[in-house]
Order: C-alpha cells, then structure tokens, then sequence
C-alpha cells in the first residue's frame, strides 16, 4: 500500500465553465447555504458545453512523491495497515501542497497567467468557503 502522492496541476480548467450571475441572491444565500444560489453551471452559448480558455488548457503532471509515514499506528491485520499520525498527515499535506506551489510558480507564465496567484485554502482558514459569512467582513 505504498502509494505514491503525484502533484497535478491543470491550467485554464477554471475557465471552462461560468455560473449565472445574480450577485445579490448569491451574496445572500451563500452563507446561509454554503454556496451561491442559484447554481447553474454554463459553457459557452449558455449551454453545458465548456468554454475554450483563453490559453488552452493544459495538464501538469509533477513527479511523484515517496513518503514515509514517521510516526504511524501499525495494525496487526493482514496485510499489516498502517494508520498515519495528524502530524504525518499534515507534513504529506505540506509536501504535497509545496509541490503545487512550485509547479504553479514555474508554469504559469508559460500559460499565459503570468499575473495570477495561486491560493491554498485549507478546512482550518479563514478564507475557506464553509466559513465565509460567519467570519468574513463586509467591504465597503
């Protein structure tokens, strides 16, 4: 069960498809809900066939990541199964996310979004959806 983490990467994709835009319904069902309503996914022509992103899409496959849990439960079962500890959990997370980071950073000029920002959003931010409303601000 010695799985390898591989990084993947895809660029363009959040440009394939849209959602209607009825920002005042949606900035006031979008905490009470955890999503904006009303949700409706399209393409181009408004049809649920997915729009061409400005600079294609294209696919990053990074290299694959052995590791090795350091702190692991071992179960006797067969095949024996080893249970990860929240600290290896959260240093596989780290590695992994700084794979993302870095392939993000190399290509996205290639891309064609030189001006982009890649942000990470773990359960525990602030900025994650599930929690906007309840501790988010309002602009002015």
């Amino acid at each position: 069960h010695r799985a390898r983490l591989v990084p993947i990467l895809s660029m363009g994709e959040w440009e394939l498809m849209d959602n209607v835009h009825w920002p005042k319904m949606q900035h006031f069902t979008k905490p009470i809900l955890g999503f904006p309503f009303p949700f409706v996914p399209h393409g181009a022509y408004y049809l649920p066939m997915p729009n061409r992103p400005k600079n294609g899409l294209t696919t990053i496959i990074g290299q694959p990541i052995d590791y090795t849990c350091e702190h692991a439960e071992v179960l006797s079962v067969d095949p024996p199964l080893c249970v990860p500890s929240e600290e290896d959990v959260d240093r596989a997370h780290t590695i992994y996310f700084d794979a993302i980071q870095s392939m993000f950073d190399r290509y996205k000029v290639e891309c064609g979004y030189p001006e982009h920002t890649l942000v990470l959003v773990d359960r525990t931010s602030e900025q994650h959806p599930s929690r906007e409303g309840r501790h988010s601000q309002k602009q002015d």
